[in-house]
């Protein structure tokens, strides 16, 4: 208790020692009390009464280092100046450099130098006495240490001189690479120190860089003698105009030759003017090679790439643009071609032809990723066809191809763009795909080593090859798409299966979301056994796991409902449930003849071109409204209105769906309903004259009539050709539909850019049909309809075609 109480003493009067030296509490957990009480002597000895809590490394210090104390007295005391020091120690103490080894004057006078960092002013004290500099030498130093990048703590002697060179503060070499890689290409190259030094004496901006200067000591016994020349005989604004322009050009030994050829020949000439602007450049130095075209005329964007290819000697696509100078000068400025990135480190552009000439009308900046062009690397134009337009994943995909056969893989690459295979894909997947492709194209993996399986789509072969290590020995079994969809979702145990009937059988005992649906169907032993073989094609096509996503989303009433459908899918008497008995009339609330009762059960399908349109009214096709080709508010999974998707197991529902290719680009709901000019559907009051040849016979205006309801369409992942292409496919199914029915077809307004002719916009009531989901959602009437809304009518402007008679 004594020792506690001792030890509560000492921290007391440590704690009042600080507060009265002003040094901050935060130390105590941090520091012994001995060592804070003995700073506290310190400053109490040399009179530091006011350190500013906030300046952290100055406490510090003062804490550890048992000479700070009296050198901190004898420095100036104010806020601006006491930042420094703060900014400054903590660059020392990151480097456990003890600040006191340099001279308080020489401290005093680096940090009164203006813009220097703390950095910097470290470098200028541990390499220079900044108080013993002549004042003109210390700005010199500090506008090199300001311009700099990079300069080592530690500088050798030879450094220390070149730091001191007056262009070193001014260069654009100095200040656009680290400062010891300048050092050591300006060391061991002295004429490169005066030419650099001469462009400074002679007071011209430029803007030379180290891979410049690089590229002058390759060759400098040519370079070096013509640019001291040039540069210490050409008026300084002159030689700005040149320098730019020659720097553009990549600095090419020629040029200088030829000027210094030009100013021997001609020495008064007006070399200001001759040398301004880049056609005027271009035209002194290399003549007219264009002879068609005028480059002080054209525009600021064409001018790049045509003065590229006089410089760079391009005479093909100079003989090009002589041609072709209309189409040339139609390029809009967004053209790929107009990208000097491109045309000067990826893309040769004397491969050009007329053809693709015109073509680069259509390759635009915007649609093309220049960031992700491969440094170094060549490309062709089909290539830069190919990858114009494509999402950065398909990018990446292509620079993993590594076939020594550019038209091999511009040949995989389309086949997968195409199909859009990786829109579902990780990153992590490419390079085994890209592997894979590498042995054999996309349809030919297809066609030779999966060609016993039917139905399978490009994105099927896609998860076949990424997988293929696990499902080697299931693949030869594989018979359809749907063996292919199974082995897929079964990965984890896939390798533990002899055959694809083997890992089927084995689903209704390892599919968890069966066992959950099971369980809720309360399935007997006997249910089971009676229907395990559609039980099997469910779950084959993942049905119980779809279904079980749905259910969770019901409520009570709507699941029941719900889950009598699923039964009936399990026995496989789906069709029974969905057109029962009398159903269809009892949705309508009208009698139907034999003719719309037996057509309307009956599914058609067409083909044109590469598009085919069929009529379903499957579980799965129904299923799947929401979630194909695209995502809606009817998804299955978390739809906005998903409970809405129920009703369409009603009997006067169906789907048209659209394929492109093997894929599903477009989907519309199909609806046998009825349709009035009125709200009420009463038949119409208005008087006619009797036709007194036959006075029995009392015409009348019919009150509504029984109608098919093509909803709005939903297209997704194709061009808009093709989206056109789909919606007058299905346009042309429903009018086929509606002839076979009898029936008058109505279309949402959506269809008006397609619609044939014989269609009339018409405002129309639409008859809300009853429907045993208690919800449905209407596209074309405002969405959401519920149980109140059943048995009425609503209107909106739609396109009608008339039965015919």
């Amino acid at each position: 208790m004594t020792d506690l109480g001792t030890a509560l003493i000492a921290r007391t009067r440590t704690i009042l020692k600080m507060k009265e030296a002003g040094l901050s509490l935060c130390w105590l957990g941090e520091y012994e009390l001995e060592a804070l009480d003995a700073c506290c002597r310190r400053m109490n000895e040399n009179n530091i009464r006011e350190p500013d809590e906030k300046n952290k490394n100055i406490q510090r210090e003062l804490i550890l280092n048992d000479s700070f104390a009296g050198y901190y007295a004898s420095l100036p005391h104010n806020p601006l100046f006491t930042g420094k020091v703060e900014r400054l120690l903590e660059q020392c103490q990151r480097r456990n450099i003890d600040i006191t080894r340099y001279k308080a004057s020489d401290l005093v006078a680096a940090l009164e130098c203006e813009h220097l960092d703390a950095y910097s002013c470290l470098v200028l004290l541990e390499n220079f006495s900044p108080a013993a500099l002549e004042e003109e030498a210390k700005q010199n130093l500090v506008r090199s240490l300001w311009n700099c990048m990079e300069v080592p703590l530690e500088l050798s002697a030879k450094g220390k001189d070149f730091l001191q060179e007056p262009f070193v503060g001014y260069s654009a070499l100095t200040s656009g690479a680290p400062f010891q890689e300048v050092f050591r290409l300006m060391e061991g190259n002295p004429d490169l120190l005066a030419i650099a030094r001469l462009l400074q004496e002679r007071g011209v901006e430029e803007s030379l860089s180290l891979k410049d200067y690089t590229q002058f000591a390759g060759s400098l016994t040519e370079y070096s003698p013509l640019m001291k020349f040039l540069f210490s005989t050409l008026d300084p604004l002159a030689l700005e105009a040149f320098l730019e322009h020659w720097q553009h050009n990549g600095c090419p030994l020629k040029e200088l030759q030829t000027l210094k050829r030009l100013m021997d020949e001609e020495p008064d000439r007006d070399w200001q003017v001759l040398l301004e602007t880049g056609s005027a450049y271009i035209n002194t130095f290399y003549g007219a090679r264009f002879k068609n075209i005028d480059l002080s005329s054209v525009c600021s964007y064409q001018e790049g790439v045509l003065i590229y290819a006089i410089t760079h000697n391009k005479k093909h696509f100079i003989g090009l643009v002589d041609r072709n100078v209309e189409l040339f000068c139609s390029l809009p400025h967004t053209s790929l071609l107009f990208q000097e990135k491109l045309y000067k480190e990826h893309f040769n552009i004397n491969e050009l032809t007329e053809k693709t000439l015109q073509e680069c009308a259509e390759l635009l900046r915007f649609n093309f990723h220049m960031d992700l062009l491969e440094p170094g690397r060549r490309y062709s134009f089909q290539e830069l066809k190919a990858l114009n337009g494509k999402t950065s994943m398909y990018w990446q995909f292509y620079h993993l191809l590594h076939s020594p056969s550019q038209d091999y893989r511009i040949q995989v690459f389309r086949q997968v763009c195409k199909k859009d295979v990786l829109r579902d894909l990780e990153e992590e997947s490419l390079p085994v795909l890209a592997a894979m492709l590498d042995k054999k194209p996309l349809y030919n993996w297809r066609e030779s080593d999966f060609g016993h399986i039917t139905g399978l789509r490009a994105d099927d072969v896609v998860q076949l090859l990424l997988h293929l290590d696990k499902l080697q020995r299931l693949v030869p079994a594989m018979r359809s798409q749907e063996d292919v969809s199974i082995a897929l979702r079964s990965l984890d145990v896939a390798d533990q299966f002899d055959s694809i009937g083997t890992l089927k059988e084995s689903l209704l005992q390892t599919d968890e979301k069966w066992l959950m649906l099971a369980q809720k169907l309360e399935l007997t032993p006997e249910f089971l056994t009676q229907y395990k073989e559609s039980i099997l094609s469910f779950l084959c096509r993942n049905g119980a796991a779809i279904a079980a996503a749905y259910m969770t989303n019901l409520g009570s009433t709507q699941r029941e409902g719900f889950l009598r459908v699923v039964k009936a899918e399990l026995m496989g008497k789906f069709h029974e449930l969905k057109y029962h008995a009398d159903d269809l009339q009892k949705e309508l609330a009208a009698p139907l003849p034999n003719q719309v009762l037996d057509g309307w059960k009956q599914n058609l399908f067409m083909v044109k071109n590469h598009i085919a349109v069929e009529e379903c009214d499957d579980f799965f096709s129904t299923m799947l409204a929401g979630v194909q080709p695209q995502r809606t508010c009817l998804s299955f999974k978390n739809g906005a209105y998903k409970e809405c998707l129920l009703a369409g197991f009603d009997s006067n529902k169906k789907l048209l769906y659209a394929k492109s290719g093997d894929r599903v680009a477009g989907r519309a709901f199909l609806r046998l309903t009825k349709a009035s000019l009125t709200r009420s559907g009463e038949a119409s009051s208005s008087l006619t004259f009797i036709d007194v040849e036959h006075p029995d016979t009392v015409e009348t205006q019919p009150s509504e009539n029984i109608v098919l309801f093509l909803e709005r369409p939903y297209v997704s992942g194709v061009d808009m050709e093709t989206r056109k292409a789909i919606e007058s496919m299905l346009v042309k199914a429903a009018i086929e539909k509606a002839e076979k029915l009898g029936v008058m077809l109505v279309l949402s307004r959506d269809y008006r850019h397609v619609a044939a002719d014989g269609f009339t916009q018409t405002r129309l009531y639409l008859y809300i049909s009853r429907s045993k989901a208690g919800k449905q959602y209407l596209d074309s009437l405002n969405g959401e309809a519920g149980v109140s809304s059943e048995g009425s009518y609503r209107d909106n402007s739609f396109l009608v075609r008339q039965a015919a008679e």
